[in-house]
């Protein structure tokens, strides 16, 4: 598993399409779910914070969230994958306590992913600098 983490528009998808020839794109912004049938050997997943509130508006606690994605990672296991996620912690912290706990589930998740993954890459402005 390769984490590709940055910004919002930092180049993140584009670092990928450079290094990889292939893949299936699964991703939350154009409305796909993570529960996709796969049909390529290497799998790219982008927009965990969209699936977290999805899973907060459904009235998920912070811990229930956080198990699921761990055990959803465990699921991918044997699997060539991809986990193109967006840094959301830098910055203001949000007022309002459903942002402020969809930022922080977000991190704890990130945390989670670059603790299990075989390799981290963060990208700023275009440019890549290997993590792990």
């Amino acid at each position: 598993m390769h984490v590709v983490i940055g910004g919002a528009y930092s180049g993140k998808r584009q670092f990928v399409r450079e290094n990889w020839e292939s893949f299936q794109l699964i991703s939350a912004y154009e409305k796909k779910h993570w529960d996709e049938s796969v049909t390529e050997a290497v799998i790219a997943y982008e927009g965990f914070e969209v699936w977290v509130e999805e899973l907060l508006d459904n009235g998920k606690s912070n811990d229930e969230i956080i198990n699921w994605f761990k055990q959803w990672l465990n699921d991918l296991d044997n699997r060539n994958v991809i986990l193109i996620m967006l840094e959301i912690g830098k910055g203001i912290v949000p007022i309002e306590e459903k942002n402020r706990r969809l930022r922080d589930i977000v991190g704890w998740i990130q945390q989670e992913a670059v603790r299990q993954a075989d390799k981290a890459t963060s990208i700023w402005h275009g440019l890549a600098k290997t993590m792990k």
